[in-house]
């Protein structure tokens, strides 16, 4: 029996809820359920609609374990969005990069910086992993000389 555009809205509907509450693999076992009922459909894997939930399913799948509970960060008071942090992050790199600066950085150290930051963030940063970054700078300015 084919789904109604209503039924299938709901679905997706249930799905974000389940990920606004950081319920990722449950909203992963909810899209392919989906996905499994609408294969019955004789046109769905030609549609926009196929494409969609597949892609969905995929960026679900692969991120489920990292997904913020928004909902519970929002009934706190917290932050649910970077937008703040993300416009001063570009405006000191957007400075730091700009040709006419006396301290300006290069692409590659730019790239170096955030490499550690991130590491940082995740908390994998330690005498090991800066090692192994110094080891892939390296690597990387030196096939850089070459080829320039």
């Amino acid at each position: 029996m084919p789904w109604s555009s209503a039924a299938v809205e709901q679905a997706l509907h249930s799905a974000k809820w389940l990920v606004w509450h950081g319920k990722g693999s449950k909203a992963v076992a909810r899209i392919k359920a989906l996905d499994a009922a609408l294969m019955a459909s004789d046109s769905y894997e030609d549609s926009t609609l196929w494409s969609n939930v597949r892609r969905l399913y995929f960026y679900l799948d692969n991120n489920a374990g990292t997904l913020a509970n928004y909902g519970a960060r929002q009934g706190k008071g917290l932050p649910i969005a970077s937008g703040i942090a993300q416009s001063a992050v570009n405006q000191v790199v957007s400075h730091r990069m700009a040709k006419k600066q006396q301290m300006r950085w290069t692409d590659e150290g730019a790239h170096c910086l955030v490499q550690v930051r991130v590491a940082d963030l995740n908390g994998e940063l330690s005498v090991r992993r800066l090692a192994a970054l110094a080891r892939g700078f390296a690597a990387n300015s030196h096939n850089v000389r070459r080829s320039a």
